[in-house]
């Protein structure tokens, strides 16, 4: 009998040394659908476990298997499937941040019963869906700003995550980000949507200037809240506004998404996860600071 739990830590051992995990909401969920496909194709027993984090106080308790304190949990950033099948009639405690090839694009009963797996577990807290329909912000048609992770953590925490981490990094993103004028980065966002016609009423960003700037231009609704990277050990209370960000996009009309990241194009998780598991209508668009371009994805 093979048992895979699946382990949502802040630290982790990555090998024989133990780091930082890093994960957001996007990059969890990215991971627990990936574990769980394979534990459906082989055959393997899957549970979760949410001690210790953030998450902890927001998920579905009846997923919340509880585990020994002790376990040592080993982080899996690549060749998951090969990880699993090696230790095949064991216990396995991990956490990963891996997408499996394809895991997007399966149709029919299996995305029912995944879209509906996931809804449960992270999109049925009631004191979020209290919150959403206090300011009238279910069926919204939403932008989406990221500019990185800059806003959401400390320079001092990024430096010692992406250049001191297991995978080193050529420089720290806190830099990246303030390398361009900020001026900059709203105006091609802004230029962008100048040449379409979207159609939205609610703002969600990483960046209290961006909502600042957007909403004052526009007059457009957002939540005056400052969010955090829930990959950051804070305190579950400290990230409410971002779980009500996640459950604003899931239970959105609609969503027009911007991401911008220093190494490479890609669909933000933060939006793209919750508006694929409730079929919401998305545009992606993909900013890169130094060419100043914006790109569909």
């Amino acid at each position: 009998m093979t048992n895979v739990f699946f382990c949502v830590r802040h630290e982790a051992y990555f090998g024989e040394s133990k780091h930082l995990t890093f994960c957001g909401l996007g990059d969890i969920i990215k991971g627990i659908v990936s574990c769980f496909l394979l534990c459906e194709k082989y055959g393997f027993n899957f549970y979760l476990n949410f001690s210790g984090s953030t998450l902890e106080k927001y998920v579905n308790t009846k997923f919340n298997q509880p585990i020994d304190t002790d376990q040592r949990i080993q982080f899996i950033n690549s060749n998951l499937e090969e990880y699993l099948i090696s230790n095949i009639n064991s216990d396995i405690y991990l956490m990963t941040n891996i997408e499996l090839d394809g895991v997007f694009d399966i149709e029919g009963d299996l995305k029912i019963n995944l879209q509906n797996y996931i809804k449960n577990l992270f999109f049925s807290n009631q004191e979020i869906l209290n919150f959403l329909k206090f300011k009238k912000i279910f069926n919204r048609n939403i932008l989406h700003i990221r500019f990185g992770d800059a806003p959401m953590a400390s320079s001092d925490f990024l430096e010692n995550y992406y250049l001191k981490g297991t995978i080193p990094h050529p420089f720290n993103p806190h830099d990246w980000y303030n390398h361009f004028k900020f001026s900059d980065k709203l105006n091609l966002v802004l230029d962008s949507i100048n040449k379409q016609s979207f159609d939205f009423d609610f703002l969600i960003s990483d960046s209290l200037p961006v909502k600042d700037f957007f909403s004052s231009l526009w007059g457009i609704d957002c939540l005056d809240n400052k969010a955090l990277h829930t990959g950051i050990e804070t305190g579950c209370d400290s990230i409410f506004y971002t779980i009500v960000d996640f459950y604003t996009i899931f239970y959105g009309n609609s969503l027009v998404a911007y991401s911008a990241f220093p190494f490479g194009e890609r669909k933000s998780a933060f939006s793209y996860i919750p508006s694929w598991f409730n079929n919401v209508k998305s545009s992606f668009f993909s900013l890169n600071f130094a060419n100043q371009t914006c790109s569909p994805l």
